[in-house]
């Protein structure tokens, strides 16, 4: 029980402090900090972050209703089915909880951006780059 204790406020502490300098209106070392919503009024008064919110509300959206009927249908062949192939299946299914997300962002922009080496194959093999954008929801012109 001492062991959970310990481990939830190593991991609530600095989340405390995040929580706490989000309600002042100065940096909280300062003597002259006050509690204010200033800083949410802020944000939530910014259009870039109503935008943001759009498209990550989008991406959760859409990434969650790919990824669980996908994950059951692969779950039901790999656990309760004779599927030729499932033993080799099941550690690739396994891969994205090994990888950092990161290091999947960076493959993804190595591959796909600008000049990722998919974009320059698909400009020699067609003479223009395609008009995908990664960093947008745009395409590129």
């Amino acid at each position: 029980m001492l062991i959970v204790l310990v481990t939830g406020l190593a991991i609530l502490a600095p989340l405390g402090i995040v929580l706490y300098q989000s309600l002042l209106d100065a940096p909280f070392f300062q003597p002259s900090a006050k509690l204010s919503l200033d800083a949410f009024r802020f944000v939530f008064a910014d259009s870039d972050f109503h935008r943001a919110m759009g498209s990550t509300l989008i991406v959760a959206f859409g990434m969650t209703a790919l990824a669980v009927p996908l994950g059951g249908v692969l779950a039901f062949l790999v656990v309760r089915t004779d599927m030729p192939g499932r033993r080799w299946l099941e550690p690739a299914l396994l891969i994205p909880i090994f990888l950092s997300p990161v290091v999947i962002a960076f493959g993804y922009v190595v591959a796909l951006g600008p000049v990722g080496f998919v974009t320059m194959s698909w400009r020699d093999a067609f003479g223009s780059a395609p008009g995908w954008n990664i960093y947008s929801w745009r395409a590129s012109r």
